[in-house]
């Protein structure tokens, strides 16, 4: 709810589970989309799993991938659950 109440507080109208259409029939439903005052698409929230690499879960990144071909919007992803990932080593 955090992510709500921060892009309404930034102006921006939300929806939940926006459909969103790919490729001709195929569909995705982004987790919480926001909207401009003429009902534009302005972000796009995903929340998903992590893996141990602190990355979005492989659906979730085709997800995010596909949203972001369509719409030209690169969602932001929201992990839920929290994962002491690997350090990188460099």
């Amino acid at each position: 709810m955090e992510v709500a109440n921060d892009t309404k507080q930034r102006g921006l109208t939300i929806i939940f589970e926006k459909m969103i259409r790919i490729f001709g029939k195929k569909k995705r439903f982004v987790d919480l989309a926001g909207l401009d005052a003429d009902e534009n698409l302005s972000e796009l929230h995903q929340v998903g799993k992590q893996n141990k690499n602190l990355q979005p879960v492989k659906r979730e990144r085709v997800i995010m991938t596909e949203l972001e071909k369509v719409t030209g919007i690169k969602p932001i992803f929201h992990a839920y659950n929290n994962i002491e990932g690997k350090k990188s080593e460099k």
